[in-house]
């Protein structure tokens, strides 16, 4: 193995962990990237957003595919979930075809599936339709809207300050670790979270757009957009109109005009004609899943469902995710944000969208590591106006080698954003103690060669480790569940005519080992959920 020991920004530059393909993918999305800055320098503007689009798409491509495996968590829910609706898309199902009871309750075994809302799970759906069923086609979705994000935070950055800070909004989106790596599904809650920020930003440049150009075809785009935010994650989707709505309040001259708040109502009455009518069909439909959904929906207000935390718990995390350096650009973007020349609808719109969402989720007790990431389009851009601050004040003592200090410091900056050791340390096998890696791939080698023992998907498949019987459904077809049947189960699948199939890598009953029409499937599993 060759091994370059030369870090910079505390990553290695060169590793030979990641495979050929893995190579060929991180050096041609980032030559696009590092192409996209040296076009931007050099006034080629829509060549440089161009170049950034294909850079972000590439490296979110790399990640749709670097790991083989569908995610225990959250990810292979909702892969199931899209799966079964490929036949019947408004039907959303966990266990298609459960053959012993469940509790309709319990949103990681039941039948009806109404945990989450559906449409990035259409948007799954459809791509295993079109592409077959696999961990890339359910990814894809993230993949394309995950980098038609860049040129829409261009848009707000540039509209909002200028150019330069639009470029630099959309390069931090474009590379940033945290916005590439949700793409793979290893970080919860996988493609619900990247779809829901995208939907949200989209929303919120909508506005931007909108309150730019006064052309009254934004309020359909703004109440679409939204609309469809909710669609992916309930009523935080409606962030774009808090911000709105404040934006107005403080506008001595628009909040006395009833045309402004007409125009919010006509954006609102779209979102809702979007969003409402799954809402009413569920409600009356599955009445008792949609009761329980609301009722556990509800809890996050008493209860932390132990995901536990202090409550600056979600502030704690920006470093973590975005790293030092980003959030020292976000503390001095915001207060620099604040005295900067930009229009006062679009101040206190982001910084009240960006306040809303981190005072909500402190307040209730519930933590979860991405509750706030459906604003990071608008951390990105305040950081990314950091950084235009510190150029500009650089710019005083540097005038005439300043456009290599800016390409420099650019590829620099995205380089660490990137953070390429950490991708490295969980998609590859680098990290040989990576106990849940090794067993996904060894577990997921069996479960392919169990669909060439069973003769159809009728055979009802036990003894699966701890939460693989989800993706073991999800790749074979055949209902599965983690335990080995009790007699009384065994009794009633068999006065049913079911074909039983069980793991026999664990000590089974005699009821079990003398019935010889019971399929043994002799591959050994480790049997560890994580």
């Amino acid at each position: 193995m060759i091994y370059i020991s030369f870090t910079l920004f505390d990553f290695p530059i060169f590793r030979t962990n990641f495979t050929s393909t893995d190579l060929v993918y991180l050096f041609v999305g980032f030559l696009f990237v590092v192409g996209s800055i040296i076009c931007f320098l050099y006034d080629k503007h829509k060549t440089a957003l161009i170049s950034l689009f294909m850079g972000a798409f590439i490296l979110r491509l790399l990640m749709a595919f670097i790991d083989p495996y569908i995610q225990l968590w959250d990810e292979q829910f909702h892969a199931l979930v899209a799966y079964n609706m490929m036949d019947n898309p408004f039907h959303p199902m966990l266990y298609k075809t459960p053959v012993l009871p469940f509790d309709y309750r319990n949103w990681t075994s039941n039948h009806i599936w109404l945990h989450k809302q559906p449409l990035f799970l259409w948007q799954m759906a459809l791509a295993m339709k079109i592409f077959g069923v696999s961990p890339l086609s359910i990814r894809l979705p993230s993949v394309i809207l995950s980098s038609l994000i860049v040129p829409a935070i261009y848009r707000i950055g540039s509209i909002t300050m200028n150019k330069r800070v639009g470029f630099l909004s959309a390069l931090f989106i474009s590379v940033s670790n945290i916005h590439i790596n949700i793409v793979s599904g290893f970080l919860n809650t996988d493609q619900n979270d990247a779809v829901f920020l995208c939907y949200v930003t989209f929303s919120l440049w909508a506005w931007t757009e909108y309150n730019y150009s006064g052309k009254k075809y934004w309020l359909l785009f703004i109440g679409l957009f939204a609309g469809m935010a909710i669609l992916v994650k309930w009523l935080v989707g409606f962030l774009v109109y808090f911000g709105w709505v404040v934006s107005l309040i403080v506008s001595e001259q628009k909040r006395k005009q009833i045309r402004y708040w007409k125009e919010i109502c006509i954006s609102l009455a779209i979102t809702l004609i979007i969003a409402l009518p799954w809402q009413l069909y569920v409600y009356f439909k599955w009445p008792l899943e949609n009761i329980e959904e609301t009722k556990q929906n509800m809890q996050h207000f008493s209860d932390n469902f132990d995901h536990t935390g202090p409550w600056w718990y979600h502030l704690s995390l920006i470093q973590d995710q975005y790293g030092l350096f980003f959030m020292l650009l976000l503390i001095g973007g915001m207060v620099l944000f604040l005295k900067s020349s930009a229009k006062i609808d679009y101040k206190w719109a982001y910084m009240s969208n960006i306040i809303f969402v981190y005072t909500f989720f402190a307040l209730i007790p519930t933590r979860m590591p991405f509750f706030c990431f459906c604003v990071s389009g608008l951390l990105v851009f305040i950081a990314a106006f950091g950084l235009e601050s510190f150029f500009i004040f650089i710019n005083k003592y540097i005038t005439y080698y300043f456009r290599i200090f800016l390409c420099v410091t650019m590829i620099a900056i995205s380089l660490s954003l990137m953070n390429i050791d950490r991708l490295e340390h969980f998609h590859t096998d680098r990290n040989k103690g990576d106990f849940y890696r090794q067993a996904r791939i060894w577990n997921l080698s069996a479960y392919k060669k169990t669909k060439l023992l069973l003769v159809d998907s009728s055979y009802v498949v036990f003894n699966c480790p701890k939460w693989n019987a989800v993706s073991f459904m999800f790749y074979n077809g055949n209902t599965a569940y983690e335990t080995i049947p009790t007699l009384e189960q065994y009794n009633f699948l068999k006065k049913q005519n079911i074909p039983i199939a069980i793991f026999n890598d664990t000590p089974l009953p005699e009821y079990l080992t003398n019935d010889f029409s019971v399929i043994k499937i002799p591959y050994k599993l480790i049997r560890n959920g994580f």
